[in-house]
């Protein structure tokens, strides 16, 4: 008993001396890492561990955990400073120069590629949207014309009106959208032959059965555009989704570079004012951290950090698994060198995949902070807060320019600003 509290508190005192944020993002990678490692070499037969001896082992026997755990602490402590080195890789800062070119190269050709992709289906929803638009209401204005001025349906005319649309019907039943070209073509037919017969017909006319099929196009037909444009709307949808986390107005090196610039056009593009302007002086007005309530904004921008640590951290650490191929070459086992050159770059890919995604989080929680916060450092920058979204703009715009245009005076106002 005495050695579990020992254990604990070796593990509470290490605690104390780092930030939850250095538990999640560096000793967690290092622990994981280290773990792969260990299981690697008792597989390799270098060291002769085993799970089922360790748990049934007393307690007086694992005394040297806490010496384990310090040595990680070690570890993970010296390992941190390979998180911004990693970071610079990955967004191709600290690329060569000739590397950098040659992969900025190759994405802004996939990106222009995506542009197109995009304009087309933009374009593509433009046109569904006012095919729809106008052809439906030149159906109803040819309905109301015939209604008015048309002469009693004839069966088989209506039927041949009908039987035109069916096929584009069937077709969309099958997933085969009809393009907008053949669309029109079939609202225009359409729409001359319901100016030339009325369609409102009571129930015991005896043409009845013929409006009804005129009708009955019509409403076909109506459906049909109305359903291109939703085909258009998620044909544009899943095209911006795919291309969400690709700069193609402004591509960078890498996706990494990509992400991170889209994150920080955010602030620029909804209220006109630079991130990094904005975001160092928005951090010092974020609520600070709390180790009872972890819902603040900066725990949770902390806890997005510490996520992104984890991951790039885990992707450098993971290289070092493809040290035991050449060790596995050295001793002529040729089953555990293939199977560390399968599993290995599968790891790598995914934490970097990983990465990826923790840096859309933060991008997140970082968008949520600058709607939430924004306003409150214009209070702490004593000024009035805007009315509109093109004031504040502009408010931004000349904050901004201040330090290089002399003759700009803004107004201070202490008003909303607390003691």
């Amino acid at each position: 008993m005495s050695s579990a509290v020992g254990i604990s508190g070796a593990v509470e005192v290490f605690k104390g001396f780092f930030s939850r944020g250095f538990w999640f993002g560096s000793f967690l990678p290092v622990l994981i890492i280290a773990g792969i490692h260990v299981v690697l070499a008792a597989w390799a037969g270098l060291i002769d561990v085993s799970l089922a001896d360790l748990v049934k082992a007393e307690l007086d026997k694992l005394i040297a955990i806490p010496l384990v755990t310090f040595v990680l602490v070690i570890l993970a402590y010296a390992a941190t400073p390979i998180i911004p080195l990693v970071r610079g890789f990955l967004d191709g800062s600290l690329l060569p120069q000739r590397v950098h070119d040659r992969l900025w190269r190759d994405h802004m050709i996939a990106a222009r590629k995506t542009r197109s992709e995009v304009d087309d289906a933009t374009q593509c929803l433009s046109d569904a949207g006012d095919l729809n638009a106008r052809e439906t209401a030149l159906l109803q204005q040819a309905r109301a014309e015939g209604n008015k001025n048309g002469a009693d349906p004839v069966q088989q005319t209506a039927q041949d009106a009908l039987d035109k649309i069916i096929p584009l019907v069937d077709a969309a039943d099958k997933g085969e959208m009809p393009s907008s070209a053949e669309l029109g073509k079939q609202c225009k037919a359409l729409s001359d032959t319901l100016k030339l017969w009325k369609t409102d017909l009571d129930e015991n006319h005896r043409h009845h059965g013929a409006a009804v099929l005129l009708t009955s196009a019509q409403a076909k037909l109506t459906a049909l555009l109305k359903d291109a444009e939703t085909h258009a709307e998620h044909h544009m949808d899943a095209v911006l989704s795919r291309s969400s986390r690709i700069a193609y107005d402004n591509p960078q090196a890498t996706r990494m570079a990509d992400i991170r610039l889209l994150i920080e056009k955010y602030s620029q593009d909804t209220y006109g004012v630079d991130f990094d302007f904005l975001w160092p002086r928005l951090q010092a007005l974020l609520p600070g951290q709390s180790e009872k309530d972890t819902g603040t904004m900066s725990d949770k921008l902390g806890m997005a950090s510490a996520q992104i640590d984890f991951s790039v951290l885990s992707l450098g650490l993971s290289l070092t698994v493809f040290l035991w191929l050449p060790y596995f070459v050295w001793t002529g086992d040729p089953v555990k060198f293939f199977a560390i050159a399968a599993i290995a770059p599968l790891l790598t890919v995914f934490l970097y995949f990983v990465t990826l995604e923790s840096q859309i989080a933060f991008g997140a929680v970082m968008r949520a902070a600058i709607d939430t916060y924004r306003l409150k450092l214009l209070d702490e920058l004593c000024q009035p807060r805007p009315a509109t979204l093109a004031d504040e703009r502009e408010l931004w715009w000349q904050l901004q320019l201040t330090d290089k245009l002399r003759q700009l005076n803004p107004v201070y106002n202490y008003s909303n600003r607390k003691a």
